[in-house]
């Protein structure tokens, strides 16, 4: 009888099959085994005949382009993790996807055709939501088995009137190409997701390219909207749910749908936002790239409520990000429709402290800097209103009691073409300097500062609940500023109130608009008001 220290020696020597996970059954066809699954052998193409340097007509020969194509694919989508469980995860399910895609299949069925079916069965199955899609079909591409042109430009409508232009302008949260269904009914308009179901995700990709795109991904992730902007890869996958499409012609347009678990469904209240990507091996959106700035991105920032004149509702999402590494200055705003400008639009939460907290940001907001670099903020505070239940900080204020004239420059300054800055003012005129904790006025080389920025159009109170509110005054396009501190991450609810004259049937959109401090806006929600 061999002792156990003896039989792992020849398991282990040359040829020893149990520890080469590479090669298959060399425990009868020692030392290379019957084929390897790591080899470069490539498929000659679809549309091809007779034989190439790596297909030669013989079933194992041929065989290792396919066995080198899932290898290569299982390494890529977590068969090479270091964790254990993850390997052990990624080789249950891509022996799941392996075994059922043969039911999809007719005896005589070429590569390709054993890809398409390999991509629909990890796509469809419950267990897996295609994820191991994106590393299958790069590696059908990259073996030439499922090969996509190089002139291929997927993208997705980011709002109505978009033609495929990379850089979009607002509002870009509310693609009318992307919808969700609550059921698996192939609608095209979106509906609000009912929570403890399966829902469905739908996207309309379109192909700008000159050629046809033989194969691509389409990713769906789900997140509640953090008050900043989303990012690519990193808050779009890994993603929820992946579809695959195929041979999507040159200005063409394809419907693909995604099943979204029950168990992935935010519970009722939340707000999340969906988030989209087309993705082909040969063009995929840009890594660090906003919605706004890549096509092949698309999002859907839509709260659907419906409501009866005069009633109110109630919508959930977070102001700030766990992920800021440092305070940075926004802007939030409310864009009411015409014609609405008095409809009732809050910020709420039941915890004073925070509003407290939101109220001392927008006091040190309110200072609008001058365009000249380097100095105190001149001018005069936004228009916060606050009442007698909330607190405002003192500000320290130079008040000019009768004209005065002073220049501004640097000890020891000889250049009497550059004699510094000079001030005239006049009786009453103030001066708000800095202090410390406050936003700076823009340093050499900074983006100046959108010139309503500082504009707080907001009053501070709190209700007989004991909530603390933010309200919006009046106006079609109105907001306030605020410093968003560093891991700042706050659940906050976005109220709204329907026209008390309102009329069944009748329908509005409300805007909650985040932009930073250049005037540029980075996310945003839209809230739909149905009256019934």
């Amino acid at each position: 009888m061999l002792r156990f220290s003896t039989l792992r020696e020849l398991l282990n020597q040359e040829g020893g099959g149990l520890f080469q996970p590479e090669v298959f059954e060399d425990w009868i066809f020692s030392p290379d085994g019957l084929r390897r699954v790591d080899g470069l052998k490539e498929y000659p193409g679809e549309g091809t005949t007779g034989t190439t340097d790596d297909w030669v007509g013989q079933v194992h020969n041929d065989g290792e382009i396919w066995s080198a194509t899932l290898w290569s694919a299982y390494l890529a989508a977590g068969g090479n993790s270091s964790s254990s469980a993850t390997r052990a995860t990624t080789r249950k399910e891509f022996l799941r996807t392996l075994i059922l895609h043969h039911f999809k299949l007719n005896t005589d069925a070429t590569m390709p055709e054993a890809a398409e079916a390999l991509l629909d069965q990890n796509a469809e199955d419950e267990q897996t939501q295609g994820r191991q899609v994106i590393a299958l079909l790069d590696s059908f591409h990259d073996r030439n088995i499922l090969r996509v042109a190089d002139n291929v430009d997927l993208w997705i409508k980011n709002k109505t009137g978009h033609t495929g232009a990379e850089t979009v302008s607002s509002p870009f949260w509310n693609s009318p190409d992307v919808w969700i269904r609550n059921n698996d009914d192939n609608g095209v308009t979106h509906q609000a997701p009912e929570f403890g179901q399966d829902n469905w995700f739908y996207a309309r990709v379109r192909n700008r390219g000159t050629q046809s795109c033989r194969v691509f991904a389409v990713t769906f992730e789900v997140k509640i909207w953090q008050g900043t902007q989303f990012v690519y890869p990193n808050d779009f996958i890994p993603a929820t749910a992946t579809a695959v499409g195929f041979n999507l012609p040159a200005g063409g347009e394809q419907i693909v749908k995604a099943r979204w678990p029950a168990s992935e469904v935010p519970s009722a209240g939340s707000h999340g936002c969906l988030l989209v990507s087309a993705y082909s091996p040969t063009d995929e959106a840009l890594t660090g790239r906003y919605v706004w700035e890549d096509n092949n991105l698309a999002q859907k920032n839509l709260t659907i409520v419906d409501l009866q004149p005069d009633d109110s509702a109630e919508i959930s999402f977070k102001l700030g990000n766990v992920l800021l590494r440092k305070p940075k200055l926004f802007r939030i705003e409310i864009l009411r429709p015409a014609g609405l400008e008095g409809l009732e639009v809050a910020v709420v939460h039941p915890n004073r402290a925070v509003a407290a907290h939101l109220n001392r940001s927008i006091e040190r907001s309110t200072i609008k800097p001058v365009s000249r670099p380097g100095w105190a903020s001149i001018g005069r505070p936004g228009r916060v209103t606050t009442q007698p239940t909330s607190t405002v900080n003192p500000r320290p204020v130079l008040t000019a009691i009768e004209n005065a004239r002073f220049r501004i420059g640097t000890l020891g300054n000889i250049d009497v073409d550059n004699e510094g800055l000079e001030i005239n003012l006049a009786p009453g005129s103030e001066i708000f300097p800095d202090q410390p904790g406050e936003p700076k006025a823009n340093g050499v080389g900074e983006e100046q500062l959108d010139p309503n920025f500082a504009d707080a159009d907001v009053v501070i109170e709190d209700n007989d609940r004991g909530h603390s509110i933010i309200r919006f005054q009046p106006g079609r396009l109105v907001g306030f500023p605020f410093e968003l501190s560093p891991r700042y991450n706050v659940p906050m609810k976005l109220r709204v109130k329907a026209p008390a004259k309102s009329r069944r049937g009748d329908s509005y959109e409300v805007h909650l608009v985040q932009r930073d401090r250049r005037g540029q806006v980075v996310g945003g929600i839209t809230v739909q008001i149905n009256i019934v």
